[in-house]
């Protein structure tokens, strides 16, 4: 199953795979955008595959769904400004992971599109609490397997809007059409994700005080009871607060009719 990775004016900051063996790498493909980029990328020789998008493709949730057309198999999508961290279960800390590791988390991950789950993912610094425990129907973000071909299948889309292809939160647009449908999500806190927030590159190009305002209103319209606009404080430029959503994931999830259970789910 190969690792997908959409990347944007970030060629020579290429974090994520540096945590990658070579066994990974070279099931790895970065994603990138025609012409300058794409030349950029190229002339970088990092050790993965580079793919092209077609020209029309300019932002994060057009690329998303061209590629759940064009890949016909489960994939695992991560962001390229990772770092990892795994829980050591002697010592009830988590520590810095090896590429050992990552193969691990890799291996579980396609464990769960094995297991008939539509979507997977591991946790982020907010989950650490949980020490490796194993989370359903809960916030996810920066890495997920999805398995494509079902998701095509019930007519899953990354599109949040096809009026305005800079509105973003197209992972949750999905983690919440999954739900609904009755299909769990399952999240191991087992490893751990960390970035750094609205690093230089990536949608930290296009985002914006406004766009941030309209995506979560966007968002709380098409998922309505299940999503919440917000204001938080912040320290973005002259902005003292800024828009984002709270999500009901359980919620989203109980609301579904029929639930589609995958192999060792606990009902």
């Amino acid at each position: 199953m190969r690792i997908i990775i959409p990347s944007y004016k970030r060629v020579d900051k290429q974090i994520t795979i540096k945590s990658f063996s070579k066994e990974l790498l070279a099931n790895t493909t970065i994603v990138v955008q025609e012409g300058e980029e794409a030349s950029a990328y190229k002339a970088a020789n990092l050790p993965c595959e580079i793919y092209v998008l077609p020209p029309e493709i300019r932002t994060i949730g057009p690329t998303r769904e061209h590629l759940l057309q064009a890949i016909e198999e489960p994939c695992i999508m991560m962001d390229d400004d990772l770092r990892f961290r795994v829980y050591n279960k002697k010592t009830k800390k988590y520590v810095a992971s090896t590429p050992y590791d990552l193969d691990k988390m890799v291996a579980w991950l396609v464990a769960q599109m094995h297991a008939g789950f539509a979507h997977a993912s591991v946790g982020y610094p907010v989950l650490a609490h949980h020490k490796g425990a194993t989370i359903y129907n809960s916030r996810y973000y920066a890495i997920a397997a999805y398995n494509f071909p079902l998701i095509k299948h019930i007519g899953g889309t990354f599109i949040v809007s096809r009026k305005n292809t800079l509105l973003t939160q197209e992972d949750f647009h999905l983690a919440l059409q999954l739900l609904r449908k009755g299909f769990p999500s399952i999240i191991s806190s087992r490893w751990l994700t960390d970035q750094k927030a609205n690093a230089a590159g990536g949608c930290s190009e296009t985002r914006t005080f406004e766009q941030l305002k309209a995506q979560s209103k966007h968002l709380s319209k098409v998922h309505k009871g299940f999503v919440t606009v917000v204001k938080k404080d912040t320290d973005w430029g002259e902005h003292k607060t800024r828009y984002d959503v709270r999500v009901n994931w359980k919620k989203a999830f109980e609301s579904a009719s029929f639930k589609n259970w995958p192999n060792g789910h606990p009902k």
